[in-house]
Formats: C-alpha cells, sequence, structure tokens
C-alpha cells in the first residue's frame, strides 16, 4: 500500500556551446527540499548534515528523518535541531516508509531524497537550480562521485555542466538508473504516484522511476556528479542475496500491470525492466547461480524487449548531449535579496 502523503577532480565537458536558457524561466522562483534518512548512521550524520549546511543556501528545505535507530543517531541528529527539521520515527519505517515520513514534510518544488551515509557536493543545488529554471523537468538524474573512509570534498568547482534531455523516462535511449541520492523529483508528480511504496523494500527507486515513466520531462545530469556516494560494506547494494530477488519483485509487478504506458510505451516500459534484470543478474552472478537463472528465465520477454529498443536506438542514433553555463552565484544572490 503506497504511502498516504498530504497532497576528486571534475571531467570535464567537451560538446556544444553552453546555453544561457529563457530570462522569463531564468527568473522563475524554485524551491528546493532535501530528504535525509538515517538508520543507525551515527558515525555519518555529520559529515551528512553539515555536507548541506555548508552550502549556505537559506532557500533550502532541509529534513532530517531517524527511522528508530537505536546507537545514538538521534542525539547527533538533535544537535542540528532548529536549523533542519527532524522527523524522529517511534519504530522502524524502513527506507521507504522513512523518505516518505521526510516528503511529507517538504515545502519545496522539487525534493531530493539521500541516504545518511552519502553526503552532497557544494554545487549539487546550484546544478538542479539551473537545470530546473532553465527546463523544468519532472525529474532530474545526476550521477554519483564515489569515496571511501574519510569525505574530502573537491575544491574545484565546475562552470558548465552537459545534460540529456528526454520527453519522459521510458524514452531514454541509454542505461540510465535511479540512482537513488542523485535524483531530484518534482514534488507533485512524487505525490501524485503515492510516494514510495513500502511493500517494496529493496530497489524501491526503479520502482518509482517507471511508476513516473510518463509522468513529464526527464533530465539526465552527465556532469559534474551531484552527490558523494560513501562505499562501505554494509550497503544493500554488495548483497545478491536482497536484489536479485528484489528486482524478481519488480518484474513480476511489470507482469502484473503494475506500471503505465501501452502500444509502443509498453515495449519501451518493458525494455526499461528488461535492462535493469539484465543488467543485476550479470553483474551479480558469481555466487547466486541460482538466483540469477530464476531471474533471467522469468525475465527472458522483458529482456528482448530491451535488446529491441537498444537495436532501434542503435539506428536511430541517441538523443545528444548540451550544455549549460553553471551559475553558482543564483543561490547566494537570491538569498541575500531575500534578507534585504
Amino acid at each position: 500500500m503506497l504511502h498516504p502523503l498530504l497532497a576528486g577532480p571534475i571531467p570535464a565537458v567537451a560538446g556544444r556551446r553552453p546555453e544561457h536558457g529563457d530570462k522569463a524561466v531564468q527568473e522563475t522562483n524554485i524551491t528546493f527540499s532535501v530528504v535525509v534518512t538515517f538508520f543507525n548512521q551515527r558515525e555519518f550524520v555529520d559529515d551528512a548534515i553539515k555536507s548541506i549546511l555548508a552550502l549556505e543556501r537559506d532557500d533550502l528545505d532541509i529534513v532530517a528523518v531517524d527511522d528508530a535507530s537505536s546507537d545514538g543517531t538521534v542525539e547527533a541528529l538533535r544537535e542540528y535541531e532548529g536549523r533542519v527539521k527532524l522527523v524522529l520515527l517511534g519504530e522502524n519505517h524502513g527506507l521507504s516508509g522513512a523518505r516518505n515520513a521526510g516528503a511529507a514534510e517538504a515545502a519545496g518544488d522539487y525534493v531530493l531524497f539521500f541516504d545518511g551515509d552519502d553526503a552532497l557536493l557544494p554545487w549539487t543545488f546550484d546544478v538542479y537550480e539551473t537545470v530546473a529554471r532553465e527546463r523544468r523537468p519532472t525529474t532530474m538524474i545526476g550521477s554519483y562521485l564515489w569515496f571511501e573512509g574519510e569525505l574530502l570534498v573537491p575544491d574545484d568547482k565546475p562552470e558548465v555542466l552537459e545534460y540529456i534531455e528526454y520527453a519522459d523516462y521510458f524514452r531514454k535511449d541509454r542505461s540510465l538508473g535511479a540512482w537513488g541520492g542523485a535524483t531530484a523529483l518534482d514534488t507533485r508528480a512524487f505525490r501524485d504516484v503515492g510516494g514510495f511504496d513500502p511493500a517494496v523494500p529493496v530497489c524501491e527507486d526503479y520502482d518509482l522511476m517507471w511508476r513516473l515513466g510518463l509522468s513529464g520531462p526527464v533530465v539526465y545530469i552527465t556532469s559534474p556528479p551531484t552527490i558523494l556516494h560513501r562505499a562501505h560494506a554494509g550497503q544493500v547494494t554488495q548483497k545478491g542475496a536482497k536484489i536479485l530477488p528484489a528486482i524478481r519483485q519488480l518484474v513480476e509487478l511489470e507482469f502484473a500491470g503494475r506500471y503505465p504506458g501501452s502500444g509502443m510505451r509498453a515495449l519501451e516500459r518493458r525494455a526499461c525492466v528488461g535492462g535493469c534484470a539484465l543488467y543485476w543478474a550479470l553483474l551479480l552472478r558469481h555466487g547466486n547461480g541460482r538466483l540469477t537463472a530464476r531471474l533471467l528465465l522469468r525475465s527472458l520477454p522483458l529482456i528482448a524487449a530491451a535488446v529491441v529498443v537498444r537495436l532501434r536506438n542503435r539506428l536511430r542514433g541517441r538523443t545528444p548531449a548540451r550544455m549549460l553555463l553553471l551559475d553558482s552565484r543564483r543561490g547566494a544572490a537570491r538569498a541575500e535579496a531575500e534578507k534585504a
């Protein structure tokens, strides 16, 4: 049942000349909420919260959710009370439930979710604000900058961003996952589909993206990365015994008619699900032979759809990347204007 919501060096970008966009669009006031969820992640609280506060954006709505931790996470979060909205859950709701609880408090036009073991980059919301002002998509998908151990934030700030735009998620013509914390969603669209589904406890990001599959334009930001993603042993992506059955669940949901689209859109939708199944089956096949075989056999029609769509895209040619000038002063200038 879906949650009942209340309403290192950065790679150089090569390609087309950066766009300046339409002035009327640039002047539109767009606000953002960031929802960060914790469960027994006391050691990561400071890195996560300080990475948001360091942005020094008075226009940013920050919601921190604790999912009934027992390791001192709550006490660590209380140190930031007054600077962030705290949502302290009395019992464990799982990642989807915790994110929904945070989203219910979100006041921004767009909402970004990320986990307590990750951190934001200094330019994260400069990137999302630039894209939102120029293109006004339903979904913005960035990328990770992976790190291990101590959090070290890059010093060199990018001056341009590179992006690819699709009419909707099912129109994508290259591998494009959900990317968890690197995804910013139109808050209304997120609420319209019911948020995250607690009945999908693993790979919930894929499920959400496919339910949003026809909801509107998607911008894939290929550069710069938009989130720092911590690699550590506790990540669920390291556990094939959880991931493979979760992907199988999504395959069954596709066969049950859960996701939108008919006709040719059904082919594109099935290609998304089939491509996802094939990717994870190949990635996690070692030591998980039986789970992998079951997933591949059940997903064969969907994998066939993925092959057909990929061949079609090769014949047509993929959507070219475009560029935008990244003005990191926008957020600060607006904050100063609002203070005045």
